[in-house]
């Protein structure tokens, strides 16, 4: 499957490693960790980086 330049980004800006980050055209952004406090601060970078690529503003 190829990575998608949405997926990426994401990966790009968070400074995630994208080796395990994988998208298709559309767009389903999949948290997994075993760590609680991970899972909250990706779950965090993620929603933030995809509001601000869609344009939209933060609540």
């Amino acid at each position: 499957m190829k990575q998608s330049n949405s997926i990426l980004t994401l990966a790009k800006v968070n400074k995630w490693d994208n080796e395990n980050v994988w998208g298709g055209a559309i767009v389903l952004i999949s948290i997994l960790d075993g760590k609680w406090t991970t899972s909250r601060k990706i779950g965090e970078d993620a929603i933030n980086t995809a509001v601000l690529v869609g344009g939209q503003k933060k609540m």
